[in-house]
């Protein structure tokens, strides 16, 4: 089980940092503050945060619940994607400084 999320881990890692979901990424709804001058000022958030959204459907649609370790890593995905919220939100209010 301990391997089944590492390895969960380690390929949402990967697929966040692959340039290919760049693309994806990018069709993703961004806030007002995301673009500026007509480019993304802040891409490797954008592709995590699609490649969690992705991860977090997958795992809501697992067969089961894998003693509950699949209910924690779905607790723990939203925990990252508020902080990835926040660090936008941080930099659009420190942006304006």
């Amino acid at each position: 089980m301990k391997n089944l999320l590492l390895a969960a881990t380690a390929i949402l890692a990967l697929a966040a940092t692959t340039p290919a979901l760049a693309a994806d990424g990018a069709n993703a709804a961004k806030p007002a503050h995301a673009k500026r001058a007509g480019h993304e000022r802040h891409p490797e958030i954008r592709r995590a945060q699609h490649a969690l959204a992705n991860a977090l459907t997958a795992l809501d649609k697992a067969n089961h619940d894998f003693g509950g370790h699949r209910a924690k890593a779905m607790e723990l995905i939203k925990q990252a994607q508020a902080e990835l919220n926040a660090a936008l939100a941080y930099d659009a209010q420190h942006d304006k400084k």
